[in-house]
């Protein structure tokens, strides 16, 4: 005789299986709905340090932080140039370890002024910078600041790019642009 008892108890017991997968499988779902709220609700918290602008069609679009700054791109550092100090330019000269700098104008007085010729004078000087463990300038740099694992040096340069005698209105430029130059460069600090 067959005992149909038995086959009743291993069909429950499936049943009661399948009954607590599904219920492990909700209490699952349940805590990772939660969680995911919890997780929506702390980002949406969090400001937003990039500020944003409206355009003319009423879009906000972000803002430049290096706004108003002048960023020298190859070593992620900015200055906040002074006022009067316009056109600015530098090439990176060295193997990228100095930026020289001049003006739009004081290369058009005079030449010999312009960074980027082969003159290799630096028009209004050159900024240069040395890992912290690595052998620093000698003399003539006057150290501003550290960014990074990097000092910064400002040189003015062995030789004035102007002659005096010939070119009045470059030397003029240079010496009025040259202090502005070095007084930008204190704000010198990592760019946003």
């Amino acid at each position: 005789m067959v005992n149909t008892n038995n086959n009743k108890q291993s069909g429950f017991g499936i049943v009661v299986g399948i009954i607590a997968a599904v219920l492990v499988i909700a209490l699952l779902g349940l805590i990772g709905w939660r969680m995911y709220g919890q997780f929506k609700q702390n980002t949406s918290a969090t400001p937003n340090t990039q500020t944003t602008s409206p355009n003319a069609s009423g879009h906000t679009q972000p803002t430049d932080p290096n706004a108003g700054y002048f960023v020298i791109k190859e070593w992620g550092v900015r200055f906040k140039p002074v006022s009067g100090l316009d056109g600015l330019e530098y090439v990176m000269k060295t193997s990228i370890s100095r930026a020289d700098f001049t003006t739009q104008q004081l290369a058009q007085a005079d030449p010999t002024c312009d960074a980027s010729e082969a003159s290799g004078f630096p028009g209004l000087g050159g900024l240069s910078r040395y890992a912290t463990n690595a052998e620093q300038p000698i003399t003539g740099a006057t150290f501003l600041t550290t960014i990074n694992g990097y000092k910064y040096y400002y040189g003015g340069g062995g030789a004035p790019c102007a002659d005096s005698t010939t070119n009045a209105t470059a030397t003029n430029l240079l010496s009025t642009e040259k202090p502005e130059l070095v007084d930008s460069l204190r704000s010198l600090e990592a760019a946003k």
